[in-house]
């Protein structure tokens, strides 16, 4: 079990490590892109300031909810013994997109609390996240 579990781990974290590095080249070329646009006073010091809602905790709580959906569905396919047919990949699709809908719901919900607690300064709340 454990030798094959330690090449599916270091697939994983190479795929991690080049999502996570894309991720961070990009958002310095947002950044500069933005800064070299003259951007407003206020602009410029919501993107330095630090968001009030940790985007690692939502992502956290996307992946969590899908990973969940999907491995209900997989046991659901194996329960009925449709591993190998058309239907059984079609639960589990259906079981990652109905927890992605479960997560939209979630965080549709917190998005609107933060707009009715004054947590927008003009920007739109997903883009304060991403930007900062």
């Amino acid at each position: 079990m454990s030798s094959t579990l330690v090449p599916v781990a270091a697939i994983v974290f190479f795929f991690w490590g080049i999502v996570a590095l894309t991720r961070t080249v990009s958002e310095g070329r947002l950044r500069r892109k933005i800064l070299e646009t003259n951007p407003s006073p206020e602009l410029v010091a919501t993107m330095m300031r630090p968001p009030r809602q940790d985007p690692g905790l939502t992502a956290s709580l996307k992946w969590g909810i899908v990973t969940t959906a999907v491995a209900a569905a997989i046991m659901t396919v194996g329960y009925f013994n449709i591993e190998e047919s058309a239907f059984g990949f079609g639960v589990v699709l259906l079981g990652a997109g109905v927890g992605l809908l479960i997560y939209y719901a979630i965080a549709k919900r917190q998005y609107d609390r933060a707009l009715e607690n004054g947590y927008d300064n003009g920007i739109p709340l997903a883009q304060q996240q991403r930007v900062v």
